[in-house]
């Protein structure tokens, strides 16, 4: 671009072509094959991944953008509970065999019409933050239970509580950083107990939605 000199004042067609060049080859360097060329180095095995071009970078940025925002949703959220009130319980069953785990079971809380788990992911995906033992029917023994989602079950948390009796006490509060539940999805748990016939678990979860 011509520099003018202080006190003169360029006639308007001058202007306009001027601006008019900064889409073409007087800004060499800001085009795609011109960054390209720079960025093109970083296209190696060494970089695996790495950008060639404005388009590319533009994803990247974008995606930085997206994940920054999420990584804020995680360290900054209201957590919400499940079941809501202190009326309700949400019971797990463990498998009446030793050391087996149950199918997988859709979890729900203990109304006459359960409330599942699922509804509140109806919407909007979000995470499981932690599940709460608030009580067990077996003294001295050990449960496991997994958490997961989708016809595929795919696993968003594992526990194994050691209820009370010279042991941690019943009340413990795993958390845990699960896998994002999509929105839509169903959620399901699965146990087992070291100790044979039905054992169950009281628990509540914490979760949160990425509204």
């Amino acid at each position: 671009m011509t520099v003018h000199n202080p006190g003169t004042s360029p006639d308007i067609a001058t202007i306009l072509a001027e601006v008019a060049g900064l889409n073409g080859e007087a800004m060499r360097g800001t085009n795609n094959a011109a960054l390209a060329s720079v960025l093109g180095a970083l296209n190696t095995a060494e970089a695996a991944g790495g950008v060639t071009d404005t388009d590319l970078v533009m994803a990247y940025v974008k995606q930085i953008v997206v994940d920054s925002e999420l990584l804020v949703e995680h360290e900054n959220h209201a957590t919400v509970i499940f079941p809501e009130s202190t009326a309700n319980l949400c019971i797990l069953t463990a498998h009446a065999d030793a050391n087996t785990w149950t199918g997988w079971t859709e979890i729900a809380d203990d109304q006459g019409v359960p409330v599942l788990l699922s509804s509140k992911f109806a919407t909007y995906p979000g995470h499981i933050t932690a599940m709460l033992v608030e009580e067990t029917n077996q003294d001295a023994t050990r449960f496991m239970i997994e958490i997961s989602y989708g016809a595929s079950k795919t696993i968003i948390s594992r526990h194994r509580v050691l209820t009370e009796t010279n042991k941690l006490p019943t009340a413990q509060s795993p958390r845990v950083r699960g896998a994002l539940i999509p929105a839509g999805e169903t959620v399901y748990y699965r146990a087992m107990c070291a100790t044979a016939a039905a054992k169950t678990l009281n628990v509540h979860f914490r979760y949160f939605l990425h509204e």
